[in-house]
């Protein structure tokens, strides 16, 4: 247990006849070898526990005479043949918590079993479960807690509640696969029908990997998947249409979408995602639709759509995206339809761009409109002039980094910024502004009244900073480390104050530069 074994050879165990126990918990084993047990027919207790198998066959559990607790918790099983199992009457402790098992074949009667445990599973409670409302199971109370997640009709209810006449089959499930075997051709989660494999409203938690390489269309919509491996899909070559949507996507790893050259369609609508890495979408040089709307995606880095040369729809609707950095959409050639509305955009210089190609191709089609400046706030994005674009101040720098997922904060309220000075100055200040944006160079703080400067006023975030004026004020105490960490800064005014100590620990790291004080 506890390591990071990821494979075990055939034979494995084969010398180790005398074998009793055997903990192979908290690993990364993702399948075992079939009849790995079969010379360990002493073996009573198996720990597989928290590891990432999908499916464990009746050969791969095959030798043990005597089983008495086998512990499945925590796997990614999507399958679990029952045969073997049934074989052990010995068996007093099953334990399959947290899997993606959505059916269970039947187990045989096992006098001897006392903790049976089936909790956070995507149970479809069809005629195939039937048998686990037997009143031996109720009586030993070993349903507690387990709950249906499908057919609609029952998604939450209690296994033990329902009446054993609504666990009911269609043609799909009465054709289901017998075996884990058998279920390797199409997921025993999902529903296969030609080149279709449908593994919609599941509750899965991750993505099935036993997916048949024939596949030409995936539906995954409407589960609990969180994130999105590297090679999620590789051996699916003909794979055209991809429903990734209604999901808690957070992330997607860079290459998740590797080797699907035939992908025409990618919808990742209604998710949770806040930033896309560059090259996530790099491989699909066939994709005609991209569905990204009503995501939380706060930016795009520049790079995101690189490659997409025959896209021809994109739908970034209902985000929070600010700003897009001039070059994001260069490789769009084919684009005719794009949804920026219900997005917070800053209509400023930075923009101008996208006003341009706007006003060029009447691509957008969804009626975006600009948030802010207030001077042309809640106007639709396509209609406005280019020499509307503008910035005043310091406007340009906060948006300048929008490429590279950085939107900065606005000139605080009671201060004025032009260029990189922002000058607080003469503003009867008690404390430091919250949110200094960080293009500042300069810091005008002079004439307030300052008291204290204390460790949390986040000057560290200030990296470009290379003066700070707080002369004038009431500083009396500076908090230790107050001003660590600004890598820039070469001039600390503090002229004028009431300071009675002074130490090198509330400069911290920056007195390493600091030329001035």
């Amino acid at each position: 247990m506890d390591n990071e074994i990821q494979s075990i050879e055939e034979g494995a165990f084969d010398n180790l006849t005398s074998l009793e126990r055997l903990r192979l918990n908290r690993n990364r084993l993702r399948n075992i070898p079939d009849h790995l047990f079969l010379s360990n027919q002493k073996l009573h207790r198996l720990d597989l526990s928290e590891n990432y198998l999908t499916t464990l066959t009746d050969d791969q559990l095959h030798g043990p005479k005597s089983m008495v607790n086998l512990q499945l918790d925590k796997n990614q099983l999507t399958c679990l043949d029952s045969h073997t199992i049934s074989t052990w009457t010995d068996l007093e402790i099953l334990t399959l918590n947290g899997n993606n098992l959505n059916t269970l074949g039947e187990l045989e009667p096992m006098n001897n079993l006392r903790v049976l445990r089936l909790v956070d599973n995507p149970w479809h409670c069809d005629c195939r479960l039937k048998w686990l409302n037997k009143q031996e199971l109720r009586s030993k109370h070993m349903l507690n807690n387990v709950k249906c997640h499908r057919p609609a009709m029952l998604q939450g209810r209690y296994v033990e509640s329902i009446d054993i006449q609504q666990m009911k089959c269609s043609g799909i499930e009465k054709r289901a696969a017998s075996s884990c075997r058998e279920a390797s051709v199409c997921p025993s989660v999902c529903a296969c029908t030609d080149t279709t494999v449908d593994c919609h409203d599941r509750g899965l938690k991750h993505i099935p990997t036993n997916l048949p390489p024939t596949t030409t269309e995936l539906r995954l919509e409407g589960n609990r998947l969180t994130f999105i491996p590297n090679n999620a899909f590789q051996n699916l070559r003909n794979l055209v249409r991809l429903d990734l949507s209604k999901n808690m996507i957070q992330d997607v790893a860079e290459n998740a979408f590797a080797g699907l050259l035939s992908l025409n369609t990618l919808m990742l609508f209604a998710n949770n995602l806040t930033d896309i890495s560059p090259n996530v979408f790099a491989s699909l040089k066939s994709l005609q639709l991209l569905l990204l709307n009503t995501n939380k995606l706060q930016c795009l880095r520049k790079d995101v759509f690189k490659g997409l040369q025959k896209l021809n729809l994109l739908s970034l609707y209902d985000n929070q995206i600010k700003s897009i950095q001039n070059g994001t959409f260069d490789d769009l050639r084919s684009l005719q339809t794009l949804h920026l509305a219900r997005n917070p955009l800053i209509c400023d210089c930075n923009l101008e761009w996208l006003g341009e190609m706007l006003a060029e191709r009447a691509v957008e089609t969804s009626g975006a409109r600009c948030q802010s400046p207030r001077r042309i706030s809640k106007r639709r994005l396509s209609s406005i002039p280019a020499n509307k674009f503008r910035c005043k101040g310091s406007e340009q720098f906060v948006t300048k980094h929008a490429g590279e997922c950085f939107i900065d904060y606005n000139c605080p309220a009671p201060c004025f910024c032009y260029h990189t000075t922002v000058d607080c100055s003469g503003r009867s200040l008690t404390e430091v502004p919250l949110n200094i944006p960080r293009f500042a160079t300069e810091l005008l703080l002079n004439r307030n009244e300052i008291s204290h400067i204390q460790l949390n006023t986040k000057f560290d975030q200030l990296t470009n900073l290379e003066r700070i004026d707080l002369s004038d004020n009431k500083i009396v105490q500076i908090d230790e480390m107050a001003f660590d960490g600004m890598s820039s800064l070469k001039e600390l005014n503090l002229t004028n104050n009431k300071l009675r100590h002074f130490s090198s620990k509330m400069l911290g790291s920056s007195s390493k530069l600091l030329e001035t004080l």
